[in-house]
């Protein structure tokens, strides 16, 4: 079944409005501190991606009987499922599908982003989060919660593979050099996988877990969607006009490619 996929300007020629709050000096008497807000003019892109087949795919139990001596502590984690499609029964909103607005201009941009980066931790024996997206350039720590040592495998072709152990309470720093999208394993604890997403471009999204997803500040022009999920695979739509204020893409899984 094909579905139909929007691209519609919601607002036409609105703005998008992102406060920027600058606390002034507190009187005496305890006034509250001024506020001023920044607009930024700029494109912003919502959507959702949404499961349309017949049957929600089913999640397997986890076996992590493989490692008996760690079985105890590896049991305590509060989801002992496969996590590749994690779909919400109401909204049927698929979580964990990365998605980014790019065009010719994106590929000279760098993701620099102003919060903390990761850590990635192995908790459980689980990789958490499941999915992360990482600047391409910028040091992000893998470290380990857990009692014993795990190793972190990276199945890379265009980043140099890496295979490392990182003992009780220890952690190490990572810097990705390319695009790409990582699948990541735990040699010790078979059943542990994860993905990280290494990107240079700052336009883009991890939808939650409702399916939703938000892209702000984007210049407006003509650009490519791209959609990628681990388990569904890809999709794309080519020649997608983003325009200043509020624009919408919607997606269904029927339309993804392995």
């Amino acid at each position: 079944m094909n579905s139909k996929i929007l691209i519609s300007s919601l607002v036409a020629f609105g703005m998008v409005v992102t406060p920027a709050v600058a606390h002034g000096s507190a009187s005496d008497k305890g006034d509250e501190a001024s506020k001023v807000e920044v607009v930024v003019a700029g494109g912003t892109l919502t959507g959702k991606i949404v499961f349309d087949g017949k049957e929600l795919p089913k999640l397997g139990a986890l076996d992590m009987s493989s490692k008996p001596d760690h079985q105890e502590h590896c049991m305590k984690a509060d989801d002992k499922k496969e996590r590749v499609f994690l779909i919400d029964a109401k909204s049927k909103g698929v979580a964990n599908v990365f998605v980014e607005v790019r065009n010719k201009a994106t590929r000279k941009m760098k993701w620099k982003p102003t919060g903390p980066l990761g850590p990635s931790d192995q908790v459980h024996c689980r990789f958490e989060p499941h999915i992360m997206v990482v600047p391409v350039g910028l040091e992000v720590v893998f470290k380990n919660s857990d009692p014993f040592m795990h190793n972190v495998h990276f199945y890379c072709k265009k980043n140099p593979a890496a295979n490392f152990g990182i003992p009780e309470n220890g952690k190490k720093a990572v810097t990705f050099k390319s695009d790409e999208k990582i699948r990541v394993k735990c040699d010790v604890h078979t059943w542990m996988d994860s993905w990280v997403i290494a990107t240079s471009n700052p336009y883009h999204a991890l939808t939650g877990a409702d399916g939703s997803f938000k892209i702000e500040g984007i210049e407006p022009g003509t650009y490519e969607i791209r959609v990628w999920h681990a388990g569904f695979g890809g999709y794309k739509q080519k020649k997608v006009e983003i325009a200043e204020g509020a624009n919408n893409f919607e997606v269904k899984t029927s339309q993804f490619k392995p």
